[in-house]
């Protein structure tokens, strides 16, 4: 070992060297970079390190100093294409390499500092700790960056777009350190709780934003053992995991009194070794990255496949606050390499050289030094595929291919665009990973959800409308997600719902309604460990419409029990036989291999008796009396029967049947009162003739609003009731079934089963029943026949299982068995799985089961049902009119469903806990290597499947392109050609499959013609060709089918003549009764060859190929098979049909001439034209201003020419920190407020630290806190340290914050069901309905308040991001501001589709409150009718005028809006509410744009152009939050132009010449980057 230490390798300072906190060595080896105590990062050259005489070359490549504090971490990317430091300045910095020279260096003017060799520029400062950053990593795929920190959080941020995706709170105390499994499956990080935590992830997609991480980075295991008692006074616990992937070293461990370093095992992650020598506790540990063998590698050790036969060991180095470095691997059970006394003080980073034989290290003392080892010295290391190899067996991704050429490189960079497409500049996967689309499908259907008032229904209607149809005997599906992230835990007390006591008084009983997560996620099944292919997805299913009739709660808990009759029959009883010798003798020679010869009687299986002669007296077997139903002697099955009840409801679009024994006190309870509702009254008193069997005949009556419609009777006791506004259904006792029309006339004869009915359930015109026996039978009342004949549940039952089973088996329960909208039967059992009968293959078939929740990465966990739910009351007509589905929404949200059902009962429930533990021991056993990915695969396959075979056309899609995109990560090529090739269809396809399958009509992947589940399978094909054309390894495939299908600009000529080809081929095929060969995906001369086959039948009269030749340049559709109108051929000319000539040359050429260009473009161009910000545009200021086509008043103020006056701090109180109560002349009465809970004090602190570094200092206004419960000690003393200002504490009046006596309490909590199920933003939080209604009109009224006249508003966990060198509460008043904003959104029309509406309303009933001046044409979409766009104001942050809001018009206007109940019956905010309120009651000059403050909440950021000098954040444009707050799953459709725009107007909405939107979305663009005005020039 040969020990490095150069004199210029420090980090120096005046007196001494700053101390080094951190090293790392680049991908490629030849860079170092270190950081220390004098906050710069510094990057070296390592060849310049290890060179023994005079270096020539630079030494240091570059010096950055962009942190405000000492560098605790530095970090390359796996990729090499960012380097990342984090520091005490809680702020981490990512830097790129400008191939460019460097043209300016970082430091002041008469420093030491050597000019920089290469130009790393900082390319994002990423804020989210409150305290020092501790230490960070990368993954190995560089898709993911991982900081923490003292304040026990860990943060992963995008490796793509840098925007945060979760922040961890998992850990008690500081963490000190981070490592990533190179597997890419887990990272680890170490804290000072005296644990280590290992996270499971699956790698983000390029457009991950944290709406879809939610469910991603799983705590896997908390390890505590090895660290009871390890000491808490190091700088860093710096873990390390090896490079095979089988084990951890973790620093800071202890064994006994010892110090000593963990070795976890990967799989059981338990510590069974410990390495011990150290004298104190270790900081830092290292795995070498490469494998080492104790011989070098050649031919004779190394097999087939590149892989060494010999046995490998690790390496892993080891130092700390001994200030010794030790060195291990596996092979010796003591270190081979000891240095003691290397350095001064701790050791605090250890990094190794790619080639794993050069360590390098960081101290205290400023110690940067290298240790370079001998050949052969840790041994020899082994090929890289070994490494591979060990890694493969954890699901490790596959290497990189090599390039295809040109069009393979078009096609990646499609792929990669469209993933990448919406991210820049606003959140992509918000916008879907096909980018932008401004018709919303839901299934398809268009429009299929009324917003914005064009639509009658409410929330609560539509989720009516979408399970129309009536059920009985069915348990409720209604589902969410289970919370399980314990900082939730505290929003459970918050979901709840009304029951009745029994003493009749209403109660609110605890409820779980909604996914943990709060971040409006999907109810889809999104998986808990989403792979990359799963990422970017639109989401699963509609949630408005499932195409299924209504569940039902009549079913006992736990679903309709069953009994199985099984074939084994028991042993006949023998008379002194007490000991049962006779079955234990059988059961004996049963084992031993022996078949006794029983005899099978009606006493059960018996010994052979003697013969004997036939008693004549005795009746034959055969001619006894039947005593039972013949139907119930055959059947093998029991299902439970209902009960006979002596009343029983059915509202049509009520909540379900209501069953009411002795009293009809609370019958019409929810009801509507235009519901229909038929009411069934069996008989319940004595007889009238004394006979029991004489009963008193059922009575059967329909009513509204307690007048009767029609009534008739049954001689026979209901059991089950349904209905909808096709007919009404009645299931007698006895086995009948009665039918009516709506209004009461006898449809049908009774229906007679072979046994009771126990469930009966009707969707649009089909009636469903199962029968006690099992016998599933399904009707059309409209064609009067039925789809199928009776069908059995037994199979779903397990019957096979159990048939030669004992006599009597528990067979799973029914939890529901209910119709679509095609009569297909859907049905869920109590063991999880889910069935539906196919009719056209006469067989059930399993759609989900527990078998997938357990073992695939694509199940979502945490969305489960929530118990018995009514759905919510009608309250249009048309609802109940609408009860046939579109045919794009046939059998919409079946899957989902059944597969929440199996998360019930099986993992909620904990049925599946022994297969958990099967499936979680075969993820680490031998042999298993790839079972996980198998699994979740043939999940996959079985989503695509189920879908196919419901006709869920918007599903098939969704689960198609995640099941390519898993393909194409897995690098499955045969899969993948066969899955292009069923996509295509039959128009391609050989000769010898077309013989075979020339008389056979194909279903499925074998339909005949162009569509496939309701889609084009051209398009199908182009969306997943585009998915596969990243990954390299499959180019080879994906290329040739992009040529022909236009993916690939300019490959083919007119792409539509390519289209036209395939489709007169196809009807060559049809027409001529050939087959051509499949030469179109084959070979590059398919255009040629299918030219000349067309010719040859006279197909084209303008082919050099045929026997004429023709100038006609028109297209004719004439032949019999074209048309059937003409015996003439169509013609073809070749303008549309082959590719225009172009000029080639060769690829050299080509590459040099490329070169060449690049050469003299950069030659050509100033330097100043480099940097897109060096010198910026100067837009004037008054642009800011929004356009009016309004006279100015002469008087009106001027507020641009206010700032230029009174900016420079012109107004700040220098002296009121030493002097408070030194009053200021002429001061606004203003002050700073925020609503926030005792528990949001860390967030508000951070807030308060900013707002007042950046500018309250300055100006001293007050802070006044408001809370719905009293403040604590500490959140007082907390705040107050952190402003000299006065602060107030209140609480927010109960009458505020309660809800009020005008409000439907069942009506509320329903549409906290259907707004958290739709994926909703806090839809389902009843606080938060508070907090929007107490913001939009009562905070202004709180006593204290009135004595303000000015207010801004301030939320938690906020970040400001500028300098603000004037009065802003001056500003407002001096230039009449009503109202302030800096952010302008796009918000959910899910959350109030009402609040138009009734803003008409009331505009029309108070025209003389609108201002003259007012401006409410930025609010209403002329493409939607003129109805409100839904664009608003971003309230979290906004500077307003008490007194306005004060003022009747506003007052008025809220309370119109809270008589409504739009606060509770849905969900109407702050932010559209002063939005509206603002536009019609001021005019527009008195709302201003504060486009000079710096800002964030969560993911909405705005950073004001030229931000460089005063501003801690990277410009951003004006449109960048425009949809950043709609979910995928919102039918919200983007206006014409963005919001901020819209508002603003005049030359903000000027178009760049030539500029359309259809072109922008044509090449991928999202339809709003035309504007003149970019946004990043103006002041």
């Amino acid at each position: 070992m040969r020990f490095i230490k150069p004199l210029w390798l420090t980090h120096g300072g005046d007196k001494k060297d700053y101390e080094a906190y951190s090293c790392h060595v680049s991908p490629d080896g030849n860079r170092l970079v270190t950081a220390a105590g004098d906050g710069h990062v510094r990057i070296w050259s390592t060849e310049a390190i290890y060179a023994q005489g005079e270096y020539k070359k630079p030494k240091q490549l570059a010096a950055l100093s962009y942190h405000s504090g000492t560098i605790h971490t530095v970090r390359f990317s796996g990729n090499n294409k960012y380097l990342a430091s984090g520091a005490d300045d809680k702020i981490l910095c990512v830097y790129n390499l400008d191939p460019n020279p460097p043209t300016h260096t970082t430091f002041e003017p008469g420093s030491n500092e050597v000019p920089p060799a290469e130009n790393w520029r900082i390319f994002r400062r990423l804020i989210g700790h409150d305290n020092d950053v501790q230490d960070l990593g990368w993954s190995y795929d560089s898709s993911i960056l991982v900081s923490v920190g003292l304040d026990s959080k860990v943060v992963v941020w995008s490796g793509y777009t840098f925007e945060k995706l979760k922040t961890i709170s998992q850990h008690q105390s500081h963490v000190k350190g981070i490592t990533f499994d190179p597997a890419n499956k887990y990272f680890a990080t170490a804290s000072d709780d005296r644990t280590i935590k290992i996270f499971r992830f699956t790698s983000p997609a390029a457009n991950a934003t944290a709406h879809d991480q939610a469910g991603n980075f799983i705590l896997e295991k908390s390890i505590a053992a090895p660290f009871t008692t390890s000491p808490l006074t190091t700088y860093f616990r710096r873990c390390s995991w090896s490079p095979e992937g089988n084990h951890i070293a973790a620093a800071n461990a202890v064994n006994g009194p010892v110090s000593s370093v963990a070795i976890i095992n990967r799989g059981k992650w338990e510590s069974e070794i410990n390495l011990i020598g150290h004298e104190g506790p270790v900081e830092v540990c290292a795995f070498s990255p490469r494998l080492f063998c104790k011989e070098p590698t050649t031919r004779a050790n190394v097999d087939a496949k590149g892989h060494t036969v010999q046995h490998s060991v690790t390496v892993v180095a080891c130092a700390g606050h001994d200030k010794t470095l030790s060195v291990w691997n596996t092979s010796f059970p003591r270190p081979f390499v000891v240095t003691a006394e290397l350095t001064a003080k701790s050791i605090t980073d250890l990094a190794w050289t790619p080639d794993g034989e050069t360590l390098f290290l960081s101290s205290l003392d400023g110690t940067i030094a290298a240790a370079k080892f001998e050949v052969g010295e840790l041994g020899y290391p082994a090929p890289l595929q070994d490494n591979e190899k060990s890694l493969s067996k954890y699901g490790a991704g596959r290497r990189v291919g090599v390039i295809e050429g040109t069009d393979a490189l078009l096609l990646e960079e499609s792929s990669k665009a469209g993933e990448l497409k919406g991210v820049q500049g606003r959140m992509g996967a918000l916008m879907g990973d096909g980018g932008s689309t401004n018709d919303v499908t839901v299934n398809g259907n268009a429009g299929g959800v009324h917003t914005n008032g064009t639509s009658n229904y409410t929330p609560a209607a539509v989720a009516a409308d979408a399970a129309d149809g009536a059920t009985a005997g069915q348990a409720s599906t209604t589902a969410h997600g289970t919370v399980t992230d314990p900082n939730n835990a505290r929003l459970e007390r918050l979901k709840s719902r009304i029951t009745i006591t029994k003493d009749g008084k209403k109660r609110i009983a605890p409820l779980l309604v909604s996914n943990s997560s709060g971040l409006a996620e999907s109810t889809l099944s999104r998986p808990q460990l989403m792979t990359g292919a799963a990422q970017g997805t639109k989401i699963d299913a509609p949630q408005t419409i499932i195409d299924l009739s209504k569940p039902y709660d009549g079913l006992p808990k736990g679903g309709l029990a069953a009994l199985i009759f099984g074939n084994k029959r028991k042993y006949a009883e023998v008379e002194g036989d007490e000991e049962r010798r006779m079955e234990r003798r059988v059961a004996t020679a049963g084992r031993n291999g022996a078949v006794p010869i029983v005899e099978n009687g009606p006493e059960g299986l018996t010994l052979p008796k003697a013969s004997k002669a036939p008693d004549e007296t005795e009746v034959p077997a055969a001619l006894r009396p039947a005593i039972v139903d013949p139907s119930l002697a055959i059947s093998q099955l029991r299902l439970a029967v209902p009960m006979v009840r002596s009343i029983i409801l059915r509202p049509v679009g009520g909540v379900g049947n209501t069953a009411v024994d002795g009293s009809d006190a609370q019958r019409t309870e929810g009801q509507d009162e235009e519901a229909i509702v038929l009411e069934t009254r069996n008989a319940s008193g004595p007889s009238r003739t004394g006979r029991p069997q004489d009963k008193e005949p059922t009575r059967i009556s329909a009513t509204r609003r307690g007048q009767a419609l029609w009534q008739d009777f049954l001689p026979r006791s209901a059991l089950l009731v349904t209905g909808n506004h096709n007919f009404w259904a009645v299931g007698c006792e006895d086995g009948s079934i009665y039918v009516w029309t709506p209004a009461g006339r006898r449809l049908l004869n009774a229906l007679i089963l072979e046994a009771q009915p126990v469930i009966l359930d009707c969707r649009g015109w089909w009636l469903m029943c199962v029968t006690a026996v099992g016998t599933c039978r399904v009707w059309n009342i409209k064609t009067l026949s039925s789809p199928h004949p009776p069908v059995s549940l037994a199979p779903v039952l397990n019957i096979a299982s159990a048939n030669q089973g004992p006599h009597l088996t528990n067979a799973p329960s029914l939890v529901f068995a209910r119709l679509n909208s095609q009569g297909r039967i859907i049905v869920a059992m109590s063991n999880g799985d889910g069935f539906t009968y196919t009719p056209s293959l006469h067989i059930w078939q399993r759609l989900s089961e527990s078998w997938w929740a357990v073992g695939s990465q694509y199940w979502n966990t945490t969305d489960s049902s929530v118990g018995n739910l009514h759905s919510a009351p009608r309250l249009s007509k048309a609802a109940d009119e609408d009860n046939d589905l579109n045919l794009e929404n046939v059998s919409a949200g079946i899957i989902p469903l059944l597969e929440r059902n199996t998360t019930t009962q099986t993992l909620v429930r904990g049925r599946a806990y022994y297969l958990q533990r099967l499936v979680k021991s075969l993820l680490s056993a031998e042999g298993f290597e790839g079972f996980e990915s198998s699994v979740s695969i043939a999940h996959l396959e079985n989503r695509v499947a189920a879908a196919m075979t419901l006709g869920a056309k918007e599903e098939f899609r969704l689960h198609l392109l995640v099941y390519a995109k898993r393909l194409g990560a897995e690098g499955l090529k045969g899969k993948i050609q066969e899955l292009l090739r069923s996509l295509l269809g039959k128009v391609f396809d050989g000769e010898d499959r077309a013989m075979s399958d020339a008389t056979e009509a194909g279903q499925g992947w074998e339909t005949e013609g162009r569509e496939l589940c309701g889609w084009d399978r051209e398009e199908l094909l182009k969306e997943v060709v585009v998915i596969l054309g990243k990954h390299r390894d499959l180019q080879r495939i994906t290329v040739t089918y992009a040529r022909y299908l236009g993916v690939v600009d300019g490959q083919s000529g007119d792409q539509n003549g390519i289209m036209d080809l395939k489709r007169s081929a196809f009807q060559l095929q049809k027409a001529k009764g050939i087959r051509l060969q499949p030469l179109i995906l084959k070979k590059r001369v398919t255009t040629t060859v299918l030219l000349e086959a067309m010719a040859k039948f006279n197909l084209l009269e303008d082919s050099p190929f045929s026997s004429s030749s023709s100038s006609s340049d028109s297209l004719s559709s004439s032949s019999t098979f074209w048309s059937g109108a003409s015996p003439k051929p169509p013609r073809w000319p070749l303008s549309r049909i082959l590719p225009t000539p172009r000029f080639t040359m060769s690829k050299r050429r080509t590459a040099a001439l490329c070169i060449l260009a690049l050469a003299l473009l950069v030659w050509i161009l100033p330097p100043s034209s480099w940097s897109r910000h060096k010198e910026p545009i100067i837009v004037p200021v008054s642009v800011l201003r929004p356009a009016s086509t309004l006279a100015q008043p002469e008087d009106a103020p001027d507020p641009v020419r206010w700032l230029q006056q009174n900016s420079h701090n012109r107004h700040a109180m220098n002296v009121r920190s030493i002097y408070p109560n030194i009053p200021s002349p002429n001061k606004p009465r203003a002050a700073l407020i925020s609503l926030v809970r005792n528990s949001e004090l860390e967030g508000l602190m951070q807030s308060m630290r900013q707002l007042e570094y950046h500018w309250n200092r300055k100006y001293q206004y007050p802070w006044v806190f408001f809370n719905d419960e009293p403040f604590s000690e500490d959140f007082r003393k907390a705040t107050q340290n952190l402003t000299s200002a006065k602060c107030y504490y209140e609480v927010v009046p109960e009458e505020h914050w309660s809800l009020p006596d005008w409000i439907d309490e069942g009506r509320f909590m329903n549409s906290l069901e259907y707004l958290g199920a739709i994926g909703v933003g806090k839809g389902w939080m009843i606080s938060y309905r508070h907090m929007c209604r107490w913001n939009s009109g009562f905070f202004y009224k709180h006593p204290r308040l009135l004595e303000f006249d000015f207010y801004w508003r301030v939320e938690p966990d906020v970040h400001f991001f500028c300098d603000i060198d004037y009065d802003v509460f001056r500003f407002v008043r001096d230039n009449k501001i009503k109202y302030g904003f800096n952010v302008a959104i796009l918000d959910d029309a899910r959350s109030f589709p009402s609040l138009w509406s009734r803003t008409r309303s009331f505009i029309n009933k108070h025209p003389d409150l609108i201002h003259p001046e007012a401006d409410l044409d930025w609010l209403l979409d002329p493409l939607n009718s003129g109805d409100y766009n839904n664009c608003q104001f971003f309230s979290n942050f906004e500077v307003g005028d008490l007194r306005y809001f004060r003022g009747e018009a506003n007052e008025k206007y809220f309370h119109w809006l809270d008589q409504g109940g739009g606060f509770f019956y849905e969900r109407f905010g702050d932010a559209p509410i002063h939005t509206l309120s603002v536009s019609m009651f001021v005019p527009k000059r008195e709302i201003w744009f504060f486009r000079d403050i710096g800002y964030q909440h969560d993911a909405n950021r705005h950073c004001p152009p030229q931000a460089y000098d005063r501003c801690m954040c990277e410009p951003t444009s004006i449109d960048e939050n425009f949809y950043k707050l709609v979910p995928l799953e919102s039918p919200q459709k983007k206006p014409a132009d963005t919001c901020i725009r819209q508002f603003l107007g005049g030359d903000w909405l000027k178009k760049k010449p030539g500029w359309t939107q259809e072109k922008e979305l044509a090449w991928g663009g999202d339809g709003f980057h035309g504007y003149e005005l970019d946004g990043f020039g103006e002041l």
